[in-house]
C-alpha cells in the first residue's frame, strides 16, 4: 500500500498484515519494472515510479538488442537519483524497531551508483553493493529514506528489500 502525500510525492507505509508481524519486505525488480510486496501477499505494484518519493533524471531503459531492462541515469545528464520514502507512522503509534536493507546494483564501465538510508533527522548511512546490513540507528523513528545517486552509466538491475518495522 501506498499513500499520496500530494500530486507528486508518494510514501510506502505498511498495511495492517505487515503492523501485525511487524515486517515490510519490498523488492523491485528490473526485469519486470515491478515491486513486490512480499510481506503483504506478494502484492505487485507496476512501474518504478509508483512508489518513489523523488527521482531525478532516471528512466527504466528497455535494450532490446541486449535483451536486459534496468534503471539508469538519462542520456545527457551528469547524475540521477531515486528516493523511496517509507512512512511507517502515519496516525499509527508504530515506530522502526530495526531496519535490514540489502541492495544490489551492477554498473558498467565507469559507472558509479551510491546507496544511502536517511532517517528523519538526517543521520545518514551508507549501504555498500550486496551487502545486507542491519540498522539500529533509524529506531523509535516514524520515518526513513533510501536513496540511490547514479553517476555516469546505471547499474543493469536495482533491487530494494527492506525488512523489519
Amino acid at each position: 500500500m501506498f499513500y499520496r502525500l500530494n500530486s507528486t510525492v508518494d510514501a510506502i507505509i505498511p498495511t495492517e498484515s505487515e503492523v501485525e508481524s511487524k515486517v515490510l519486505e519490498l523488492k523491485y525488480s528490473s526485469v519486470y519494472d515491478h515491486y513486490v510486496r512480499v510481506s503483504d501477499d506478494e502484492t505487485v505494484v507496476r512501474h518504478w515510479k509508483q512508489l518513489v518519493h523523488e527521482e531525478q533524471s532516471v528512466f527504466w531503459k528497455v535494450e532490446h538488442d541486449w535483451k536486459t531492462n534496468y534503471l539508469c541515469r538519462m542520456d545527457g545528464t551528469n547524475f540521477g537519483k531515486v528516493v523511496w520514502l517509507f512512512e511507517v507512522g502515519s496516525g499509527r503509534n508504530v515506530c522502526i524497531g530495526r531496519v535490514e536493507i540489502l541492495v544490489s546494483s551492477t554498473c558498467f564501465k565507469n559507472g558509479h551508483v551510491k546507496w544511502t538510508l536517511t532517517n528523519n533527522q538526517n543521520r545518514s548511512e551508507v549501504i555498500k553493493n550486496s551487502d545486507r546490513i542491519s540498522l539500529n540507528c533509524l529506531a523509535k523513528l516514524a520515518t526513513f529514506f533510501s536513496t540511490l545517486n547514479i553517476k555516469e552509466h546505471a547499474p543493469r538491475s536495482t533491487n530494494l528489500s527492506t525488512r523489519s518495522i
